[in-house]
């Protein structure tokens, strides 16, 4: 019969013609629809790009800072040592009252005995001192979240951290702590080594890993009563964190926050510069795609 209907010999030929379309069409839409999203397009950024910690160095460093504590629990710590970390406590409690000449005159002291013990003693029995007062830091942070206030240990190793970490959004309404106790103890242990003048030593100044979690936390929670101040904030940590992390991509980070702040001409310049420098990494086609929204506010390529 002629019509619509073939033969099963018709039949089994075309089937074996198309066998795996299927599949074909599969790949072809797979393959277009690479090519589409590899192209740039206009995309609002949505959160800043962090610096990746290796929490292994980290933890590593945790467990020496154990072991460290306690063998100064055991042995005790030597008088210099002691007398440095005397000067901390002074320069904590003045600090933290606000008594600015006697904050700056135990600073002052105390770069000069780091700078003495290093020289005579080595660094490690800093090392000791710093890892010690770390963990009284913590348990007085500890303290302050079950009774709510400040005891003198905390004033006196801290300052005014307690009144920073309101600011920053570090303690909740409750007085729980919305960062861990892991960023808390690098969050003390740079602000220690800013203070002792451990930053200008080779040996002493911390892992490039503790600077990416300190600038990590600051950029996540900066200080500020104003979306304005904290952006601005977050563009000085970026910058401070460009300067010592070559593999942090500092310029697309400038960038999300410059198209944040309503500044789409230095938003674009920041793409730009991160197209230069970073050619084909693995932020490329997401800076293109926030250049083009910088485009489309208002920057200009010319």
């Amino acid at each position: 019969m002629v019509g619509c209907d073939m033969g099963a010999n018709e039949r089994i030929s075309l089937a074996r013609h198309l066998d795996g379309w299927q599949l074909g069409l599969l790949a072809v839409t797979i393959a277009g629809l690479s090519v589409w999203l590899g192209l740039p397009r206009p995309v609002d950024p949505d959160r800043i790009p962090l610096p990746v910690v290796d929490r292994r160095v980290l933890t590593r460093i945790d467990r020496l800072d154990l072991e460290r504590v306690a063998r100064a629990e055991r042995e005790g710590l030597v008088f210099e040592v002691r007398a440095l970390g005397e000067q901390v406590r002074r320069y904590g409690s003045a600090s933290g009252h606000h008594h600015a000449g006697a904050a700056a005159a135990a600073r002052e002291e105390a770069l000069r005995l780091r700078r003495s013990v290093e020289r005579t003693l080595g660094p490690e029995p800093i090392c000791e001192l710093r890892a010690l007062q770390t963990a009284l830091f913590l348990e007085a942070v500890s303290r302050y979240e079950q009774r709510g206030h400040a005891d003198r240990e905390l004033e006196e190793l801290a300052g005014d951290f307690v009144e920073h970490a309101r600011a920053a959004g570090w303690l909740d309404a409750g007085r729980r702590w919305t960062i861990t106790r892991s960023e808390l103890a690098v969050l003390y242990r740079l602000r220690w080594a800013e203070l002792t003048g451990a930053l200008e030593s080779r040996v002493l100044r911390p892992a490039l890993d503790e600077f990416r979690l300190y600038y990590r936390v600051l950029i996540e929670h900066p200080e500020g009563d104003s979306a304005a101040l904290r952006d601005e904030k977050r563009l000085s940590y970026v910058g401070a964190l460009s300067r010592i992390d070559d593999e942090y991509p500092g310029e697309l980070a400038r960038g999300v926050v410059l198209l944040r702040m309503g500044r789409p001409q230095a938003a674009l310049d920041a793409f730009a510069a991160h197209g230069a420098t970073h050619g084909d990494g693995p932020w490329s086609l997401r800076a293109r795609n926030y250049a083009l929204s910088a485009l489309a506010r208002g920057g200009s390529a010319e």
